[in-house]
Parts: C-alpha cells; sequence; structure tokens
C-alpha cells in the first residue's frame, strides 16, 4: 500500500536528515516511514537540486552517509548516534 505524504512533511524529514545529520533508523522510526521511502525521498531531491543548478552537490555526501550508517546499525544495533556529513 502506497502512502501519500505531505511535502511539507517529506521536506522536514529530508532537512532533518541533510542538515542536522539524523540518522535513516531514527526517522523511519519516528516518522514511520520505511527506509527505501526516505533513500528514495533522497534521491529525488538531490536529482531535483542537480537538475536546477547542472551540478552534483551531496552524491558523495549522501552515499557517504547511507553506507556509515549502515555499517553502524550492523556493528551496533541498538546504536542511534547522528553522523553529521556535510
Amino acid at each position: 500500500m502506497n502512502q501519500k505524504y505531505e511535502p511539507e512533511l517529506r521536506e522536514k524529514i529530508i532537512r532533518l536528515y541533510l542538515e542536522e545529520g539524523r540518522t535513516l533508523n531514527s526517522l523511519t522510526e519516528e516518522y514511520h516511514l520505511g527506509k527505501g521511502t526516505l533513500r528514495y525521498w533522497l534521491k529525488h531531491t538531490r536529482e531535483e537540486c542537480d537538475e536546477h543548478t547542472g551540478q552534483s552537490h551531496d552524491i558523495v555526501n549522501i552515499s557517504l552517509h547511507f553506507f556509515l550508517e549502515d555499517i553502524r546499525s550492523t556493528l551496533h544495533p541498538s546504536m542511534s548516534g547522528n553522523t553529521v556529513v556535510s
């Protein structure tokens, strides 16, 4: 079942992830999202930014954040630290 989310909520969650360094796990649990949903939103947001600016801003940073979070959750499933990648 596909759930529709308000654009304002989507933007808020993306900002929490990108600007405040919140983890995928913390956001998906707090807002009852699937990790795939949040990853899709982040990818789509990055692509929109790339289209408007003609530049790829956060590809490496977002990918690195996903990688580090996956490693952290694998090694320490209960760990919910904030990793800030700028």
